[in-house]
């Protein structure tokens, strides 16, 4: 008794550790939404200045094909 104990523990032990690593995946390059689209329609966006710098900017560089002031363009922030 003692002894499968020990075996259901030591395989316990060997499942949790196994499911633990971490598992490195491999990605295919997937398409993006102007490549899939492009024969279609443009995909657009609009973006606001603090859009266009960092992680952001590139994602909207990468996904979109047609970018549109967000609010800066608005009256109220061109007219004095």
């Amino acid at each position: 008794m003692k002894n499968i104990r020990l075996f259901l523990l030591f395989v316990l032990v060997s499942i949790l550790v196994n499911s633990c690593i971490a598992q490195k995946t491999e990605f295919s390059k997937t398409a993006t939404l102007k490549e899939t689209y492009h024969d279609y329609f443009s995909i657009g966006v609009a973006v606001g200045p603090k859009n266009l710098v960092g992680d952001e900017a590139v994602l909207i560089k990468k996904q979109f094909n047609s970018i549109t002031a967000e609010n800066a363009m608005k009256m109220e922030s061109l007219q004095p």
